[in-house]
């Protein structure tokens, strides 16, 4: 399945994934009994072209959902505890 951004603009997203690399926004989330992971990029099945078109607060309230489920945690009492980018 292709993302929005390829879809909308095919050559820009091809230009940010060859300026990026195989870029991942790495997102530590923590539950309520204080169990931490970290949600990707491709984990939420986005690229960074996609990432770009979402604000802050869309982004972590993927990633937060995505966390909580790896988790099995309910997503609701799952918090960010920190948000850093990681470009590989």
């Amino acid at each position: 399945m292709l993302g929005p951004a390829v879809l909308g603009d095919p050559c820009t997203a091809g230009f940010l994934e060859d300026q990026l690399g195989a870029a991942g926004a790495g997102r530590s989330r923590r539950t309520a009994g204080g169990a931490t992971t970290t949600v990707t990029l491709a984990d939420l099945g986005l690229l960074a072209a996609d990432a770009l078109a979402l604000s802050r607060t869309d982004l972590e309230r993927l990633a937060v959902e995505a966390g909580a489920a790896l988790l099995g945690a309910d997503p609701a009492t799952a918090q960010a505890d920190a948000v850093r980018l990681t470009v590989g």
